[in-house]
């Protein structure tokens, strides 16, 4: 708790080392799982994993010092009523100018007080900020993998039926259809994807067994 005979000096050193400590934690992309310095290539899961884990640690030490703080505050508070009170006393207490003096550091430590809260809360918001980006650019690039994943498909079954002698039917970029020639005509034959890949294969075998 802090007292009278705490000098604003030292009070205003305290909240800096304070804020010099939590502005030099660690930028977002500086992460390992065990805290140390990061390989050069981590990956964005690494990240965004780190930086909700060390934003979480970051919250909870941050409104930790930020209790302590205000719990000064208020008995910075208490004291300046105190002193308030007391300079209206008799003689043998301290002179007016004393009561002024000490009024004033209290005061000063007070708004210094208040400004390390503060930047400690911006930079709990720009530490969750980019935790937020590192969340989107990874759902961006599951998104696109997804994308990649179902186009390469679709061009492996295309393939497929041309080489079992099938004719796939495009339908405005969209294959929904593919035709099956016989000796005397075509089949046309609608694409299931209700069907099993395992009753699809048999499928597929029995009409290349039909026309040949």
């Amino acid at each position: 708790m802090a007292t009278f005979e705490l000098p604003p000096d030292d009070f205003d050193n305290q909240f800096q080392d304070l804020l010099d400590g939590v502005l030099g934690m660690f930028p977002v992309e500086d992460i390992k799982h065990d805290g140390s310095q990061p390989p050069q290539h981590s990956s964005d899961v690494d990240k965004v994993v780190y930086a909700e884990k060390r934003v979480k640690e970051w919250r909870a030490g941050a409104r930790e010092r930020v209790d302590a703080a205000r719990e000064d505050l208020r008995s910075l508070s208490r004291e300046y009523e105190h002193a308030r009170l007391s300079s209206a006393r008799s003689a043998t207490h301290p002179s007016a100018a004393e009561h002024e003096a000490k009024l004033g550091a209290m005061l000063q430590a007070r708004v210094t007080g208040m400004k390390a809260n503060s930047e400690l809360e911006q930079q709990v918001y720009r530490l969750q900020g980019e935790l937020d980006r590192l969340q989107q650019e990874l759902k961006d690039e599951e998104a696109d993998a997804v994308e990649v994943a179902e186009l390469n498909s679709e061009v492996l079954r295309i393939k497929m039926y041309r080489d079992m002698g099938f004719a796939p039917v495009d339908e405005n970029g969209i294959y929904t259809k593919f035709l099956v020639p016989t000796s005397l005509d075509a089949r046309t034959v609608q694409l299931d994807p209700s069907v099993s890949d395992f009753q699809w294969c048999n499928f597929l075998w029995e009409l290349v067994d039909s026309s040949a």
